[in-house]
């Protein structure tokens, strides 16, 4: 059982359930460049590699992903995720992508 604090730390009573939920949240724990890869690679096979299909493709990964229980740590404005979007596909950091046109 966990144990929150006015000042926002957790404390445990049982220091090995501490563990196994840290392992859980690691496990479950997504980054954003690997969603910002994923969304790269559908943009260039869809052919449009515009800002707002970049953004839209992004809140939809984010959207699915928290209704199957992962975490995303995700902090970057649209403007910052469709650049590095562009980045990915421009410097084509995949095998199979195409640039987009």
């Amino acid at each position: 059982m966990r144990f929150i604090s006015k000042k926002g730390k957790v404390y445990w009573k049982n220091p090995e359930k501490q563990k196994l939920w840290a392992a859980k949240r690691k496990a479950r724990t997504v980054k954003i460049r690997d969603i910002q890869k994923s969304v790269a690679r559908e943009c260039s096979l869809l052919g449009d590699c515009s800002k707002e299909n970049i953004n839209e493709i992004t809140r939809l990964y984010l959207k699915q992903l928290k209704v199957d229980g992962f975490i995303v740590n995700h902090k970057t404005t649209e403007g910052k995720n469709a650049t590095r979007v562009n980045f990915y596909i421009e410097n084509g950091t995949f095998s199979n992508i195409n640039k987009c046109g």
